[in-house]
This record gives structure tokens, C-alpha cells and sequence, in this order.
């Protein structure tokens, strides 16, 4: 796993986010996606997306 990765995952798993209360960890997840992902989005659920319709992989972090 590379060293960023790692980050990312103690990084999501120390933050606190309750069932009903997952702002904090979605905060997480959506910087850690955003510079591979075209667009990304949440619903009125709370729920977080992202899409990707890139060809090339992404510059590395």
C-alpha cells in the first residue's frame, strides 16, 4: 500500500462518523477522491458519490 494510502485509511478510520452523523468522515473521503474524480456529489440521503471518466490514470499524490 502506498504511504498516502495508508494516510488516507488511518486518516478515515480515526475520524468519527456515527451512524446518522457521517459528515465528518465523508469530509475525509471526498478530499482523498477529489483529484481523481470528474465530479462528485451527495444526495439528499447524506450519501457521497464520485464518477470518473478519465482514460489516463492521475498523476501520482
Amino acid at each position: 500500500m502506498r504511504p498516502d494510502s495508508l494516510t488516507f485509511l488511518r486518516t478515515l478510520l480515526d475520524t468519527p462518523s456515527p451512524s446518522g452523523f457521517e459528515r465528518a468522515g465523508q469530509q475525509v473521503w471526498l478530499s482523498y477522491v477529489r483529484p481523481f474524480a470528474d465530479k462528485v456529489w451527495n444526495d439528499a440521503y447524506g450519501n457521497c458519490f464520485a464518477s470518473s471518466r478519465r482514460t489516463r490514470r492521475p498523476e501520482p499524490r
